[in-house]
Order: C-alpha cells, then structure tokens, then sequence
C-alpha cells in the first residue's frame, strides 16, 4: 500500500481544492460518502488482511535478527506490524480535508496485537497442568506492584529491599515452595523476556505513529481541532498504557521468578543439607552449586533478550 495520493485521487477527495471555494454541499456529501464507503473501506480491508499475513505466521513470536532495540531482536510480527501502521497512517495523513480522521483501524490493529501478546504471556506463565506459576500469582499483589514500581523509578534502596523480603516471606506464608510453583524451563523464561523487550520497542513506535497524528492534527482549527487532539490522547494513554502494564509485568515476573528460585534451593540447603560440624567442609553444599547453575544458566539466556538495565532490574539483590 503505497502512503502516498496521486494528484487525481488527491483532488477526488477535497484535498488541493482551495479555501477560498468550498464545495458545494451535494459535493461535500459525495465526497464524504465516497471516502467512508468505498476509499477507507477497502484501505481498512488492506489493512487488515496484511496484518493476518504478518501475525498468523508461523515464526511470527520469533525473534527478528534485522530488527533491534537497544542491541536486541524483537518478535518478527511487531517488526512488520510497524511499518504497517506506519504506512496505512502516512495514507490517512495525506487525505487533505480528511487528515487525521478514521484512525479507528490502526487502533483495533493495535489492540488485536496487544490481545496476542497478552494470550502469549497468558500461555507461557501457564504450566503443562494448567496452573499459573507462583511469580504470576505474586506479582499480581498490590504491595508487590507498588515496591516494583519504586524500583523502576527509584532505583534499588535498601528499605524497599528489605520491604521486598518481608513482603515475599508473607506471600510464601512459612511454607517450602514447590518445585511445580517455578518456571525451571528458561525457554519459557526467554519468551516473556523477548515479549517484554518487544513491548517495550513497541511503546516507542505507537508513540511515534501517535505524534505523526497529532501533528496533523493540530492543523484543524477552533473547537473541532481541540476536540479531535483530546480524543487522540485518551486513545493514545489507553492503548499505549495497556503495551506498558503488560511490559512491566513481565519484566517484574522474570524479577520474581529469580527470587523464588533462590529461595527454593536454599530452603532444601536448609532441611536437607549435610552439616556435620566433625569436619571441615571442603566444596559447598549440593543444594547451593545446584542454585548456582540455575541462576547462572537464566541469566546467560536472558542476557540475550534483555538489555544490560533490564538484567540488572531482574538480578539485582540475590547476591
């Protein structure tokens, strides 16, 4: 689809006639049924087929080599669901006296994809038997949000660590975690680092796409204009905050995950290590060679979907 109008098709829709001679009403009508009807219709119905093409594919939630953020790839779908919007949006910018009208199909575009990531989230935090793992149900507490949130903007602060702790002994609630609690596949650990990576890349384009728009749209003068821009940033905090809220549960899912894996293994180092106090220990205790492969072996594989601040927001404090 190309963005661009030839000069016929330019005219055809009110875009070079001039101010100073308006058309006639019957015209106007004309035009605007020709634009809603025929014109945005078939555009919208492009639209949507290509972005069938780009998501139904089979490698579609796998990484892109030729598309990064930050050092890192992002999913295949959103590196081609970009240039998409950007297109069918650089098309509506150029519709002269319809500029910046009927952008109600880059917004379900954008809202069916955040719908997919959500169900690839829902997916992969989901156990074989259907349960949802222990960091999933913990981030969704109010007390742990908020203390994540702190972290983000913040930075780590040893009275939020120290609330961290007391708030994970209370949901763990003196008990030993078990093993079918925790992600111990860090392919799946992988995916919702990439998928957080990819949000986070799609948050800035969406921002982009939303700027053009507004741009254009602040050329609509008076009560109209004022009108059109204050709907677009509600649309624009709505859809934007929902790529945002999933993004940063990610991130504080995999934070999570790290955590409860520690405390896994060092509650079997506790109730089932060897102590004896008759000689010296010479290599550490099974437990705590067997946690430090696991954490070795998850940071090694998020490294490559996450940048160095994101790795340091999920390991940060279990030294």
């Amino acid at each position: 689809m190309s963005p661009g109008l030839s000069p016929a098709v330019r005219r055809s829709v009110g875009g070079d006639i001039p101010p100073s001679s308006p058309l006639p009403t019957d015209a106007d009508e004309f035009l605007q049924s020709f634009f809603t009807k025929t014109f945005l219709t078939h555009a919208e119905s492009q639209a949507a087929r290509q972005f069938e093409l780009v998501t139904s594919a089979s490698d579609a939630f796998e990484t892109d080599p030729n598309t990064r953020f930050g050092g890192r790839p992002v999913f295949r779908s959103a590196a081609a669901l970009v240039p998409l919007l950007n297109r069918f949006g650089s098309l509506l910018n150029s519709l002269g006296k319809f500029r910046g009208a009927n952008w109600g199909i880059l917004l379900e575009l954008a809202s069916r994809y955040y719908d997919m990531c959500l169900t690839l989230f829902r997916d992969t935090v989901r156990s074989p038997e259907g349960q949802t793992y222990l960091s999933v149900r913990w981030a969704e507490s109010l007390d742990m949000m908020q203390l994540f949130d702190r972290r983000m903007r913040l930075g780590v602060r040893d009275a939020d660590a120290q609330r961290e702790i007391k708030q994970e002994e209370a949901l763990k609630t003196d008990r030993s975690l078990n093993p079918y609690e925790l992600i111990f596949d860090v392919k799946r650990l992988a995916v919702i680092a990439q998928l957080h990576h990819t949000l986070e890349w799609l948050i800035v384009q969406l921002d982009k796409v939303a700027s053009d728009r507004a741009n254009v749209l602040r050329q609509h003068e008076g009560a109209m204009g004022a009108a059109l821009l204050k709907r677009h940033e509600a649309d624009r905090v709505r859809v934007v905050g929902r790529f945002q809220s999933l993004a940063v549960q990610c991130v504080m899912v995999l934070r999570i995950e790290v955590r409860v894996h520690c405390m896994h293994y060092l509650d079997l180092a506790v109730r089932e290590g060897d102590y004896c106090l008759d000689r010296d220990a010479v290599e550490p205790e099974p437990y705590i060679h067997a946690l430090n492969a696991d954490i070795s072996a998850i940071e090694e594989k998020l490294a490559s979907c996450l940048p160095p601040s994101k790795l340091t927001l999920v390991f940060a404090g279990i030294s």
